[in-house]
């Protein structure tokens, strides 16, 4: 995992607290190039098992895997894929709150 994701830890933490839909919604709308490259990596890592995930969690992220092989194909713009998260908070924090204890486990070391 890279400094990046750490750097940007607190806007997920954010992302994932007792905030509204429409608190999340702004926070997908206005997120940054490094915040959007931080989630990319985030699902890359999971997608290739980097991440471990509770084998219960796996079938509620299975609903949104269209959304991930998206964020992750390298071949698409941040543009393309900013757009492709805007309507989908629900996937967005599923996988946050998914991948969130390895996360603290791998920053503690």
């Amino acid at each position: 995992m890279s400094r990046l994701v750490q750097s940007q830890w607190t806007y997920f933490r954010l992302f994932i607290s007792e905030t509204s839909d429409k608190q999340r919604q702004a926070l997908l709308n206005t997120i940054t190039k490094n915040q959007l490259r931080a989630l990319v990596q985030i699902v890359v890592n999971f997608l290739q098992k980097t991440i471990t995930v509770p084998s219960s969690v796996i079938a509620t992220l299975t609903s949104h895997k269209f959304l991930y092989r998206r964020l992750a194909d390298t071949s698409l713009s941040l543009e393309i894929k900013k757009k492709a998260l805007r309507r989908r908070t629900k996937a967005v924090q599923d996988i946050i709150r998914a991948v969130e204890p390895s996360l603290k486990t791998y920053f503690k070391k």
